[in-house]
């Protein structure tokens, strides 16, 4: 099969990155798949082909391998991680010449890499593919995407938007604060990771002056009316970041976050309320099952926050475990806050735990621009 040159909008003004993925539905069998390299003079493109419940399966199994990572036989169940990853990777790009180039690009030596995926109706735990031939004796944590590039996810455009927007895409990257970045916490007090580790973090970096901490106050359970408009006034302020330490679950328009015991509020809640984001906040969810699930749907905690208005949402793939969702959050706070953009941070920590043999902070996936950053602006 030959590639053919893609029919796209400049995709260097919509996304500075080195390499962005573009995949679109073509049938019920088959999917566009477009490659822009920022050294090529134009996209080239192929067609995967396979029924939907052909990526499913593998997506599924690639999820379920990553929770084997435990014990004694780590390196023959990382092998497994590999092979699916590796699999899903061959299966979008049925074109060898064309695979070839686009793995040449990811194992480029010593070469980090910004790599966008954008999709409307294909999602997959990027971050998860392996990007060389896997086999029992040779597999590396480092060849997994996550581990080597700075990975984002561009979706379908949003309806509310509250920055620059071209191509139906939101462009702006800089998160601006005068003062210090206000940072809105929602925890549930329950969670051991929560109450021992990241609210004493973000006490701390109040204290430090690093950051101006708002804390949502405690929720009761028998009094939802009451409490989910004390949740409304909360989050419908203007802040820079909106961190979510509390439990999620991933159920369609039923998904929702648990703030205490009982009192969860849900994406139908939302969407009564005509839900909006009133300034350009990150929004980071620290939770199980926030991120997208569904291969074939973009439907998620994270996407429904973007479609409401955020700058850049982070959510997870998975379940995680509460103590590592803590520590990964306090060492990503650590470098985002010290002025690094939030696709930097993200990769950083997630090699400092995989020096450990920890893939789980794989499952964190970002959706937006991996350019966001945080700027101190004078207040004239």
């Amino acid at each position: 099969m030959k590639y053919f040159v893609a029919s796209l909008p400049p995709v260097e003004d919509i996304l500075p990155v080195d390499l962005t993925i573009h995949i679109r539905r073509h049938n019920a069998v088959q999917y566009h798949v477009y490659v822009k390299h920022k050294k090529w003079s134009k996209p080239k493109s192929c067609i995967a082909e396979g029924k939907f419940g052909d990526f499913e399966e593998l997506r599924s199994k690639l999820l379920s391998s990553i929770k084997t990572l435990i014990g004694e036989n780590i390196d023959r169940n990382l092998y497994q991680v590999a092979r699916y990853g590796y699999a899903i990777l061959t299966k979008l790009f049925p074109d060898k010449e064309l695979l070839k180039s686009v793995l040449d690009i990811l194992n480029e030596e010593g070469s980090v890499k910004s790599v966008s995926f954008v999709a409307d109706e294909f999602f997959m735990p990027w971050e998860l593919l392996y990007t060389r031939y896997p086999t029992e004796k040779e597999v590396s944590v480092e060849d997994f995407l996550g581990s080597r590039h700075i990975i984002s996810r561009i979706e379908k455009p949003v309806k509310k938007q509250s920055g620059p927007v071209r191509n139906g895409l939101l462009m702006a990257e800089t998160i601006k604060f005068s003062n210090r970045p206000k940072l809105a916490l929602l925890p549930n007090k329950e969670l051991n990771g929560v109450s021992t580790i990241e609210i004493p973090f973000f006490n701390q970096m109040h204290d430090r002056k690093k950051i101006v901490l708002h804390k949502i106050r405690d929720l009761e359970e028998d009094k939802f009316d009451e409490g989910f408009r004390i949740f409304l006034d909360f989050i419908g302020k203007d802040y820079h970041v909106i961190h979510f330490a509390c439990h999620t679950k991933y159920d369609g328009f039923d998904s929702f976050f648990n703030l205490y015991k009982n009192f969860n509020v849900t994406i139908l809640d939302l969407d009564f309320e005509d839900f909006e984001i009133k300034s350009s906040s990150l929004i980071f969810f620290n939770t199980c099952e926030s991120g997208i699930l569904d291969a074939q749907s973009s439907f998620s905690l994270a996407s429904k926050f973007q479609e409401y208005g955020a700058i850049g949402v982070i959510g997870t793939l998975s379940e995680i475990d509460d103590d590592l969702a803590a520590d990964f959050s306090g060492q990503l706070y650590s470098k985002f806050l010290a002025g690094k953009t939030v696709g930097a941070s993200i990769l950083e920590v997630r090699k400092e735990f995989a020096k450990k043999g920890i893939m789980d902070t794989h499952l964190y996936a970002l959706y937006g621009r991996a350019g966001i950053s945080l700027k101190k602006i004078n207040d004239n």
